[in-house]
């Protein structure tokens, strides 16, 4: 009897690697990279004040108003990792670009500025993503955040939210937040995470209104089993869901799998959206969707 095999990638934490920028260096100084996290460790390399896409891995709380990280950074002759304070560097504006379809993108994407700024963008968790495009309505903001909490020795918990902020006659205003969570066993991966190459910012219906379109998964990855996947499309406030699941082991195609996998939960906002919107996040969805019959 036939087969049916998903093919589909993930990852087993989060989908892209953290990069940061270094900051609050003068043009004659460089950032000191460390064997260890302090001030008094030894000196292994240095970054240039403009340094820029800085791998973070990790980052350590040394006291109470200090804290470090361990990063590395490539170049064409050399890599280097060691420990810097986190005081100088912040989240690159455009983490990685392999989450945003460069293909479908219609709007011209921007470097954020004033990442931590709580006042005009009070988000939760650690940003993973920031950027901004200009739309017909004005200037628009996309964060993407991330938090994982042991809750015990048995679970722990994700969650991750995507903002979409908004700026008109100089006043910042929250348009939309998705946020969703998941509580996995501490012996299973997470598997929630925006997907590589779902991102897109598009002004389908022609009215100069940008819509922000991406498809997340949300999982606690084991062995087997199908993959929930969320299909999101955000614009000028509005929401329009796809929902589905992806069986990611071959099994037999009998007609309980088939319509396992065809199946799509359309929420009722989207069923009643202008038809571009609904014909692009079905088709989007059939791209996120691969098999092979054999």
């Amino acid at each position: 009897m036939k087969n049916l095999l998903i093919v589909f990638l993930f990852f087993s934490t989060s989908l892209f690697a953290h990069y940061y920028d270094v900051i609050d260096i003068k043009p004659n100084d460089t950032l000191n990279v460390r064997v260890a996290p302090s001030s008094s460790s030894t000196k292994v390399g240095e970054l240039f004040y403009d340094t820029k896409e800085i791998e973070l891995i990790k980052c350590k709380k040394t006291t109470a108003s200090s804290s470090w990280c361990k990063i590395k950074f490539e170049d064409e002759n050399s890599v280097l990792e060691g420990w810097v304070s986190k005081r100088y560097i912040t989240p690159s504006a455009i983490v990685n670009l392999d989450i945003i379809n460069k293909k479908l993108t219609t709007f011209k994407i921007k470097r954020m500025k004033n990442i931590y700024d709580k006042k005009r963008f009070p988000v939760e968790g650690e940003i993973a993503v920031a950027f901004t495009f200009n739309d017909k309505l004005g200037t628009n903001y996309i964060i993407y955040t991330e938090k994982e909490v042991e809750n015990n020795i048995d679970s722990q918990t994700k969650d991750i939210s995507i903002y979409h902020f908004k700026k008109s006659k100089n006043k910042i205003t929250l348009l939309r937040r998705v946020h969703d969570f998941i509580e996995c066993s501490t012996n299973d991966a997470f598997g929630l995470f925006i997907l590589k190459n779902s991102l897109s910012i598009t002004d389908l219906n022609k009215d100069g209104i940008a819509e922000v379109t991406f498809l997340y998964s949300y999982n606690c990855f084991c062995d087997g089993g199908p993959m929930n996947l969320k299909l999101m499309m955000l614009t000028n406030g509005k929401k329009y869901v796809i929902r589905g699941l992806v069986l990611t082991t071959g099994l037999e195609t009998t007609p309980d799998a088939l319509k396992m996998i065809l199946s799509l939960d359309i929420d009722k906002e989207l069923k009643e959206a202008p038809k571009p919107f609904v014909e692009f996040m079905k088709k989007r969805w059939k791209a996120y969707k691969v098999w092979d019959l054999k």
